[in-house]
């Protein structure tokens, strides 16, 4: 159904639901008037044709006659006065003994009914009236009956009705109002979810999918916004991995220049090292021969990080086939265990790890080896002072997991969102070429890892499907 449609049947809904409470609320006003029109007309009629009817067939009546006569028409609670007059025109009975024996006009044919004007009438809302009916009988008027009667006011029940419709307007305004408010709202929130999302979007969230909701304007708009929103994704999906191709390929030319240019000359030194030590150990006076090899040690473990580090770029810039194998997890962080344990005890740093023996990876056993000796080398880079280790796994939906977590001081906020990239490093003398190395090997396998802080250091999550 399209915008408009749903506008127009909301503007005919509301209008048939004025037009329904109109003619409700003018029925109600028509059935209370004709009700009380009709209940005064019926007290009226039955007054007269009670007085008219009712002496004028009884003969020569006595004054116990008359009282009876006055009984049965007082018990009408209607009727207030009544006054009995003869032909002499004196008051012959009344409802009000103190006006028996009064003077009082005889009417001719007429039947008079006329208000009380500033008479006060005991039932709220209501006026006096004064019925006179004439008794004819054999065609001569031989007396009159005069009744006061009580019937509505009408001047205060058109004020009434007035005020009646003035609140209902205002009632059905309100209800109008609040029914307007809630379908502008209905038919909007689809419109503030789309300004909501296209927010999203332009800071750079898209992963943002709205769920469909119709075939209407808005709904082809939030149609066109998720296909907008996905060719954006696949947009960068294609940046993020042609950036993935530049960067490999300036590391395997940076990897190339450092096997040339830098590791032969290491290599030379590394050996002259190592001649300085066999030949000239013994020419030395003994008491400088211990300074003279510590020398040539510290000479050499500096030749060995330099290595080191030419081996990183080397391997980062290499592509990642992993041979896969089944390898139980137990025996590969023993063995990892193995090459790091004299750096962890030089440092007085404490490894744990807690892995059930059942945990088998199919992995490259040599890759992921060397994933798990960068985390723990990082973890100790990270305490200098010392600390400890801990290494958790287990199997989580499907999933191996292998949470590393240090009690260092953590990764900067400001790097830890892209402490994966090349070149990106949190200490100083660092390549930033080891994570990333980490990340593509564990990509290589399918999987996924993290990087958090936590209350005591950073925790990096390797999680890899069970095959």
């Amino acid at each position: 159904m399209r915008l408009h449609t749903k506008f127009l049947l909301a503007a005919i809904s509301l209008f048939v639901l004025t037009m329904a409470f109109m003619l409700y609320f003018s029925i109600r006003l028509q059935s209370a008037i004709v009700g009380r029109v009709l209940s005064d007309m019926n007290a009226l009629t039955q007054t007269v044709r009670f007085s008219s009817q009712r002496l004028a067939t009884i003969n020569n009546a006595d004054r116990d006659t008359l009282e009876r006569f006055i009984q049965d028409a007082t018990k009408n609670r209607k009727v207030g006065e009544v006054l009995v007059v003869n032909s002499s025109q004196h008051v012959i009975a009344s409802s009000n003994p103190k006006k028996v024996g009064t003077n009082k006009k005889v009417l001719d044919h007429e039947t008079i009914v006329k208000e009380d004007i500033g008479t006060t009438d005991s039932v709220p809302f209501h006026k006096h009236y004064s019925v006179s009916v004439p008794i004819i009988r054999d065609g001569a008027t031989i007396g009159m009956v005069q009744t006061t009667i009580s019937l509505h006011d009408y001047n205060h029940f058109l004020e009434e009705a007035i005020q009646k419709a003035m609140i209902a307007t205002a009632v059905l305004f309100l209800i109008l109002l609040v029914l307007s408010i809630l379908v502008m709202r209905h038919l909007g929130k689809p419109l503030d979810r789309l300004v909501e999302a296209a927010g999203h979007v332009a800071d750079g969230q898209l992963d943002v999918e709205l769920p469909p909701i119709g075939r209407d304007e808005v709904g082809r708009l939030t149609a066109a916004f998720n296909d907008m929103a996905k060719r954006l994704r696949d947009q960068r999906l294609m940046e993020d991995h042609l950036s993935e191709i530049e960067r490999r390929a300036i590391l395997a030319e940076t990897a190339s220049v450092i096997s040339h240019e830098i590791r032969n000359p290491l290599n030379m030194i590394n050996l002259t090292a190592d001649y300085l030590a066999s030949s000239f150990t013994d020419a030395i006076v003994p008491d400088r021969q211990e300074a003279f090899r510590n020398h040539i040690a510290d000479l050499k473990t500096q030749v060995r990080q330099l290595n080191h580090m030419a081996q990183e770029f080397v391997e980062a810039g290499r592509p990642v086939k992993p041979k896969r194998e089944l390898v139980p997890l137990a025996d590969l962080l023993q063995r990892t265990e193995a090459l790091i344990r004299l750096q962890f005890s030089n440092k007085k740093i404490g490894l744990v790890y807690k892995c059930d023996e059942d945990i088998v990876l199919n992995v490259d056993n040599a890759q992921f080896g060397l994933v798990l000796l960068n985390l723990l080398l990082n973890a100790s880079n990270a305490m200098p002072e010392g600390g400890s280790v801990e290494i958790v796994a287990e199997v989580e939906n499907g999933f191996s997991t292998i949470r590393v977590s240090d009690t260092g001081s953590g990764i900067r906020k400001d790097i830890i969102e892209k402490i994966f990239e090349p070149y990106v490093t949190g200490r100083e003398g660092g390549t930033g070429l080891g994570l990333a190395l980490v990340r593509r090997i564990v990509e290589a396998h399918g999987g996924t890892i993290s990087a958090a802080n936590s209350e005591t250091g950073a925790v990096f999550t390797i999680r890899i499907p069970q095959e």
